[in-house]
């Protein structure tokens, strides 16, 4: 009720200053209906009006040819129209006639006739149920004070039936835009009826910003203040209180339209719930001829659902087969918008590239900008490049949603990175591209976006302009674009800044800026400015650490004479000088044999491997540079044999320690003081697994008892003896491991 008054309210106020000479006019026909002759009529008119008649009064016609014919009869230039539409203002025609004298009424009010308004009026106290509030409508356009003072005596007089008096009170309402209606409304809050009180209120309640409810003092009190506005303030306030009725009607839509959304969205789950257990007890035949079933269903959920089922199967390898895929395409083409969308997700994840042409044919004709938004996402994923003319079409149109551009040049982007582009497809894309790029509002990031993303996929020069211009944007996302581009052209000439980047406040640029440094950097300024990237306390990404240290490990394999350098200048990350080591030895080990630069290189990864107690690793270095060092009679050759023993004992590998062992003492040729500083060692590490690991230490002191006596001296014996005879089963400070 409160939304239709304010949707005729609204169209009042509009038609007010138009309407004010009518309404005089059509107050001079009220004041002048009396005594009025009926005109002379010609054959044709008469048999004009029959016609007329006969069409409206026909209660087998539909309601809405007798309403036309109304209306035509209201806009006849027949003088015997009026009497016509006054006879016609029965109980047997009367709906059509009102109706149309609301619709033609409202929009040509001159055609509103005074000698209408008594049998409206009596219409009023019918007793058919739709026949007030049509009257009461009808009534509502005729915009002069006149009606509205008769309505208003109409409802105060206590002789006439009360259903009359509501209905007129109803009319008034329709137009609380008008201050007289208003006074009118007010003067009959004073009613002692209370029916009619009740009903003024309720009149009266849009026509306020306050609603005073049943307090009728307080609504003459509000009065007071209204009337003493002028014309156009009283306008004023009327429209501000339409706006906002109205904003507060489209708030309580909305509300419901969620609403209404969420419990579809309920009523799909629970059927996509129930479908999926289905599915999961029955055979792969049957369930496939049920799917079938569903995705032809009639209703829009059932399809929704099968279709969701058919993407998550996909999703987890299990692909359809033709008759399901079929079905699924035959969605394409369905009434529902959200239809065809998830059928073309689904196409879009088989990624066959032969679908490209069945898709393409969908752009021709479908209107809806979602659909076609999923279309060209589809278009990319399917990788074709029968696609691209269709995309740079979409591209260059003026006429193209935005979101379908912007789809169709992330597709474009897609396409680009399979192997089978035409080297001559770059330049059907290359201008359409750039000017739309060019055109693109610079607050239209996700555009932009998408468009330079494209051309840094494509990666041609002629986006070089693009790319430099945009390394200084604002948006994180088109700065990554331009990186990207800069490093596939290979724009070297951008690397200071790209350099400035390794320090951007977002972690996404941080990472491509050090790719692109690594790929188009050289100098001893990039290693420098990378390494410097390294430290967690600079660089609090792991991500960005890692890519940066890939990226480190690229320029210095342009920098070989540099490698040793800064092999030492990264101690403060042994894992990463580790794996310098590690490369640059095994890059050499096949080649120079066992050079000095080669044989220093693996002393040095032992060292540190030993240093970060990654004993295991160090053993093979140490066993070929054992050999290596005594071919060469190395002097470093006795501290080798230790840090191999070590290594073993450390590492774990106790297989055949005696042998290590024997092997070791072997190389010593009677060193007394060499075979202490071996024999020290074992002790160090067996008195620290006497402490921390009992069951480990019993086996291995049984394998050194195999050593013969001679090979580590006399004393040999006695230690070995005095650890195993110390050891009474459970460790002791195992809480308190020493450091090996």
């Amino acid at each position: 009720m409160v939304s239709r008054r304010v949707l005729i309210l609204g169209v009042a106020i509009a038609a007010s200053a138009g309407v004010a000479g009518a309404s005089r006019a059509s107050a001079n026909q009220v004041a002048q209906a009396d005594g009025q002759a009926a005109p002379e009529l010609t054959a044709a008119q008469i048999e004009e009006l029959d016609l007329h008649r006969q069409i409206i009064t026909d209660t087998d016609s539909r309601p809405e040819s007798r309403r036309r014919m109304a209306e035509r009869l209201l806009k006849l230039g027949n003088p015997g129209r009026i009497d016509l539409v006054v006879e016609l203002l029965s109980p047997g025609a009367a709906a059509a006639i009102c109706e149309a004298l609301v619709s033609v009424g409202t929009k040509q009010p001159e055609l509103l006739d005074a000698r209408f308004v008594d049998p409206l009026l009596t219409l009023l106290g019918d007793e058919r149920s739709e026949l007030p509030s049509k009257a009461a409508a009808a009534l509502s356009v005729f915009r002069d004070g006149v009606v509205a003072a008769r309505l208003g005596a109409l409802a105060s007089d206590g002789t006439r039936p009360m259903r009359q008096r509501l209905s007129a009170i109803d009319a008034l309402a329709m137009n609380t835009d008008r201050r007289e209606i208003v006074a009118e409304l007010i003067t009959l809050a004073s009613s002692t009826d209370a029916a009619v009180v009740a009903r003024v209120v309720d009149a009266l309640r849009p026509a306020s910003r306050v609603d005073f409810g049943g307090d009728v003092a307080a609504w003459q009190a509000w009065w007071e203040a209204k009337q003493t506005l002028d014309d156009a303030d009283w306008l004023r306030d009327r429209l501000d209180l339409t706006a906002q009725l109205n904003q507060s009607l489209m708030a309580e839509l909305s509300r419901l339209r969620e609403e209404s959304e969420m419990h579809r969205q309920r009523m799909a789950s629970s059927i996509c719930d129930l479908l999926r257990a289905n599915l999961q007890l029955t055979q792969p035949t049957p369930r496939e001829a049920s799917l079938i079933q569903r995705l032809t269903h009639s209703m829009v959920e059932h399809r929704l659902c099968a279709l969701v089922l058919v993407r998550e199967r996909i999703q987890e390898g299990e692909r359809p087969g033709d008759a399901v895929r079929a079905a699924v395409k035959e969605c394409l083409a369905d009434d529902a918008t959200e239809v065809r969308v998830e059928a073309l997700q689904i196409v879009g994840n088989l990624k066959d590239p032969t679908d490209a042409a069945e898709v393409l044919a969908l752009l021709a004709n479908e209107k809806s900008p979602t659909v076609r938004e999923a279309i060209l996402l589809v278009l990319g994923r399917l990788e074709n490049p029968v696609a691209l003319d269709a995309l740079v079409s979409e591209l260059a149109s003026p006429n193209a949603p935005t979101g379908c551009v912007r789809e169709a040049a992330i597709a474009i982007g897609a396409i680009f990175q399979c192997p089978d582009v035409p080297p001559t497809a770059v330049a059907s894309v290359v201008t359409p591209l750039r000017e739309r790029l060019a055109s693109a509002a610079p607050d239209n990031l996700r555009l932009r976006e998408a468009l330079l993303g494209a051309m840094a996929k494509i990666g041609d020069r002629a986006f070089a302009p693009e790319f430099a211009a945009n390394l200084a944007s604002e948006s994180p996302e088109l700065v990554v674009a331009s990186i990207r581009g800069v490093e596939v052209i290979g724009d070297a000439d951008q690397l200071d800044r790209l350099l400035e980047h390794l320090g951007h406040a977002d972690p996404r640029v941080r990472q491509v800026a050090a790719a692109a440094v690594g790929s188009l950097g050289s100098g001893p300024e990039h290693l420098q400015a990378l390494h410097g990237r390294l430290n967690p306390d600079v660089e609090p990404s792991e991500r960005v650490r890692n890519e940066t240290w890939d990226a480190f490990r690229l320029v210095l394999t342009k920098n070989p004479t540099l490698y040793m350098q800064w092999v030492d200048r990264s101690g403060r990350f042994p894992d990463r000088q580790i794996e310098l080591l590690s490369s640059w030895i095994e890059s050499r080990a096949g080649k120079n044999g066992a050079s000095p630069d080669l044989n220093d290189a693996r002393w040095k990864l032992s060292l540190i491997l030993d240093a970060e107690d990654r004993f295991a690793e160090a053993i093979p270095h140490l066993q070929d540079l054992g050999k290596a060092f005594r071919e060469s009679g190395d002097p470093r050759t006795a501290s080798v044999d230790l840090a191999l023993l070590r290594a073993s004992l450390y590492g774990e590998r106790h297989d055949h320690i005696e042998e290590l062992v024997g092997q070791v003492c072997s190389y010593a040729n009677g060193d007394v003081a060499r075979k202490k500083a071996i024999a020290d060692a074992i002790v160090e590490y067996l008195d620290l697994l006497r402490r921390t690991d009992i069951d480990r230490f019993d086996p291995l002191v049984e394998r050194l008892k195999r050593i013969p006596v001679e090979a580590l001296g006399s004393e040999w014996s006695a230690r070995l003896a005095a650890l195993a005879d110390s050891a009474d089963g459970s460790p002791e400070g195992a809480a308190d491991t020493p450091t090996p």
